[in-house]
């Protein structure tokens, strides 16, 4: 019941003794790292099993992460299951949203370097951490930290 959504984008929360799911975030909401962090185990299983079948569940979900409009290339920390549209939040390396990035990342290398989608998302998020999260503070120790914003 995971991806029985209109979107591709899996529920969050499955109850596999009733056969339900929903999404339990804010709004029904589900945080883009919950929908972008099971490339790697369904491709594996779908090599496995000798079938595309997870595998192509998993990638239909990053797909459409990827589409998601991005503030040089950063997502908000939300999407819609129903719609597979963003669903706003903050932009952070926090919770609910890292696992996007790092999954990027592992995709690319999983892939062989072959998937550019992947290698592409992963340096734009990259530039754009380091254009709008990474500062500096002030005083005389001009500490680096890792900033949020608004999505």
């Amino acid at each position: 019941p995971a991806f029985k959504t209109g979107s591709g984008i899996p529920h969050s929360d499955v109850n596999l003794a009733r056969g339900t799911a929903n999404d339990p975030g804010p709004g029904g909401n589900v945080g883009i790292s919950e929908p972008s962090s099971i490339q790697l185990e369904y491709r594996y299983l779908s090599r496995a099993m000798k079938t595309t079948k997870y595998s192509a569940v998993a990638d239909k979900a990053m797909d459409v992460l990827l589409s998601l409009p991005k503030k040089d290339g950063l997502a908000d920390m939300f999407v819609s299951s129903r719609s597979g549209r963003s669903a706003g939040g903050r932009i952070t390396l926090g919770a609910r949203v890292d696992s996007y990035y790092e999954y990027l990342l592992k995709q690319w290398l999983q892939t062989g370097r072959s998937e550019k989608k992947f290698e592409f998302a992963w340096k734009d998020a990259v530039a754009g951490i380091k254009k709008h999260l990474v500062k500096t503070s002030g005083g005389p120790k001009k500490l680096t930290y890792i900033a949020e914003m608004e999505g």
